[in-house]
Formats: C-alpha cells, sequence, structure tokens
C-alpha cells in the first residue's frame, strides 16, 4: 500500500471564506465610525476658514486703504449658500463699501466649504458680515442684511454637536 507523501500548499476555500466573512464583519463595524470622522473633519476645516476669513477682514478693516469713515464697512465675509465659497471683500475705493449681494469690492481672499456644513446664528444662515475702520462688526451701507453677531455656530446637522465660532 503506497502511501501519498506529497505536502500540499495553500488554503482551502474554507479557510478563504471564513477570512472574507471576518474582514466584511469589521467593515460593517467601521463605516459608521468614518462617517463621523468625516464631519468631524469638515466642521474643523470650516472653522479654520472662518477663522482665517475673520483674521483677513479684521486686519483689511484695521489697515484701511481706502480711508473708509463712519460705520461705513471696510471689508465683508461674504458666504455664498449656492457655490459654498467663503469670500473676504475689500473696500474698492474711499465711500463705497463692499456688497456681498452683487459682489462689489475687491476679493482679497477666497476658500471653498463643505457643503454639509451650515454656518448659522440663532438657527439663521450666515451669508455675510462686515467691518468698519475700527475693525467692529456693523450694519451700515450695504451690509444692513449682514449679522453683527459675535458668536455662531457650525453645524452638520448630523448628530454631531455644533462648533461655536466667536469674533473677539
Amino acid at each position: 500500500m503506497a502511501i501519498n507523501t506529497r505536502l500540499v500548499k495553500g488554503f482551502t476555500l474554507i479557510e478563504v471564506l471564513i477570512v472574507i466573512a471576518i474582514i466584511g464583519a469589521l467593515v460593517l463595524v467601521a463605516a459608521p465610525l468614518t462617517g463621523g470622522w468625516v464631519k468631524e473633519a469638515n466642521i474643523t476645516n470650516v472653522e479654520s476658514a472662518m477663522n482665517e476669513a475673520i483674521g483677513r477682514a479684521k486686519a483689511i478693516a484695521l489697515r484701511n486703504e481706502n480711508a473708509v469713515t463712519g460705520n461705513n464697512a471696510v471689508a465683508a465675509i461674504c458666504i455664498d449658500s449656492a457655490t459654498r465659497k467663503l469670500t473676504v471683500l475689500e473696500s474698492a475705493s474711499a465711500g463705497a463699501s463692499p456688497d456681498c449681494t452683487t459682489p462689489t469690492g475687491a476679493q482679497v481672499w477666497q476658500s471653498q466649504l463643505s457643503t454639509d456644513i451650515a454656518v448659522t446664528v440663532a438657527g439663521a444662515s450666515v451669508t455675510c458680515l462686515c467691518f468698519d475702520n475700527k475693525s467692529i462688526l456693523t450694519q451700515a451701507s450695504n451690509c444692513s442684511t449682514c449679522t453683527n453677531a459675535t458668536n455662531f455656530n457650525l453645524n452638520s446637522g448630523g448628530g454631531i454637536d455644533p462648533v461655536s465660532v466667536s469674533i473677539f
């Protein structure tokens, strides 16, 4: 009687199926967690963009190269809800305030915002912020529809707590 002493190398079909089942179970457990990470990362990106826009607008307002006087806006931060762009505008000339509705003024800086993050004050969307020559929020001239709130929220609407951003 001959005994087959040849060694067989490799995996059996059952072993491969077990490994695939384990990987599938890990993916099912990990998938919901990654969605939360992505939303938190998007909120952090929008928070950074808002802080940078505020810093640039305040610096432009204090520099006031066009000698805008009174409560008139020197710089404006515009949030376009359609294109999700965050733009900083500067007055184009003396006496001409930047306007987010047209938009008029010299574009100084721009950033793309995440589509799933809303910038709100008391539940209402924020479309613009204007700063006068003292770097104080104003609603004068072209900024009558802008908010003068110094605290606003970034909401993802997906179970992640909103992040508060303050203007100092």
